[in-house]
């Protein structure tokens, strides 16, 4: 079928200060297609960069600005204007992550060539939505002010449905946290309730290791549990537990979990 070759030709430098200078240069089928120009650097806080650009029908300038704030920069300020021979362009947006990496993006484009626009967009991934609306084909501070309403509309209405949503995840995170504090309350309770019915016996076997001498085992203390950081031990008291499985100088107890064990949980 019909082939094309199409290529880019770019060059840097920077120049210190955070000021990078570039070069780029566009070729199809050996034809010219654009040449742009562009410098870009921080200061205080604000990237900028500058473009000049040369395209077939158009010869522009362009200057762009960004500003961002709030937790690892999850909130953005975007300006961008465009003075060229087919018109005067300006854009503002603003952007901020909400939810698990989802981005929403809302801005407002004047355009004397295109009228006034609302850009409204929506992201996560590779995934990425944007329906720009046509609101008026001539530039006027009422349409502007209408393009900017329906963007702050649609920010707000995305974040509370994202806020929704992950009000739910925590609601449920919390019912299994609640629910996996009455079983552990439940299996306390059944463990010294187990406990008192072994304290006979447990005696019976105190007195029995004693009588061994230096042969038999007495358990003086016994906690099963995590210890805290302040030295203390939270968990439950298993001294009548292992008092009742130790006989004949040794205290047997099962390998692994001993959630399953009489006196544990």
């Amino acid at each position: 079928g019909d082939r094309r070759v199409g290529c880019n030709f770019s060059s840097w430098r920077t120049l210190g200060n955070g000021v990078v200078c570039r070069c780029n240069l566009g070729l199809n089928q050996g034809n010219f297609t654009n040449l742009m120009l562009t410098a870009q650097g921080v200061n205080g806080g604000v990237w900028t960069s500058g473009d000049v650009g040369i395209e077939p029908r158009e010869l522009y300038c362009r200057l762009n600005a960004v500003k961002e704030w709030g937790d690892d920069g999850n909130q953005s300020l975007k300006g961008r204007v465009k003075l060229g021979t087919r018109g005067t362009e300006v854009v503002g947006s603003w952007r901020r992550i909400v939810g698990d990496f989802v981005n929403v993006a809302c801005g407002v484009k004047c355009s004397l060539e295109n009228g006034v626009s609302c850009i409204l967009k929506i992201g996560r991934g590779r995934f990425n939505l944007e329906l720009p609306i046509q609101v008026a084909h001539v530039v006027t501070p009422f349409d502007a002010c209408i393009a900017s309403l329906l963007a702050l509309l649609f920010d707000e209405v995305v974040v509370e449905i994202m806020n929704a949503g992950k009000g739910k995840d925590v609601r449920e995170e919390e019912k299994r946290e609640e629910e996996m504090l009455r079983q552990k309350d439940k299996g306390r309770r059944d463990a010294e309730a187990q406990q008192m019915l072994m304290v006979r016996q447990a005696d019976r076997r105190v007195k029995e290791e004693k009588a061994r001498g230096a042969e038999g085992l007495v358990v003086l203390k016994g906690v099963y549990g995590l210890r805290g950081g302040g030295g203390e031990d939270d968990g439950v008291d298993v001294t009548t537990t292992l008092r009742f499985f130790t006989k004949e100088g040794k205290c047997s107890l099962p390998s692994g979990g001993k959630n399953g064990v009489l006196g544990f949980y």
